[in-house]
């Protein structure tokens, strides 16, 4: 499992991280009605999926007791944009 203070040492990717608190918290987003969205923008080059509304995001990462409790596991603690970043990498990892 890998801590906030590898991420901030660079000892690991952003991509790793925040994998590794989906992970840790449950989240999968292979079932999701987002997923066209995600190919779509994945496949127009949108890497970091900002071309689907911040709105969505924020909606789908709101705070929840397993993912703050995933975020604590790492050193780390649970907010919207952490939360989101994990919904997006999720989202990526299903594509």
């Amino acid at each position: 499992m890998f801590t906030r203070q590898d991420y901030m040492d660079g000892a690991v990717t952003f991509e790793q991280y925040y994998t590794s608190i989906a992970e840790a918290a449950g989240i999968s987003m292979a079932g999701s009605t987002l997923m066209p969205e995600v190919k779509a923008a994945l496949t127009a080059g949108d890497e970091h999926l900002n071309t689907i509304p911040l709105a969505t995001w924020d909606l789908i990462a709101a705070p929840r007791p397993w993912l703050a409790t995933a975020f604590n596991k790492h050193g780390d603690s649970y907010s919207l944009a952490g939360g989101v970043c994990v919904y997006k990498q999720a989202a990526k990892n299903a594509a």
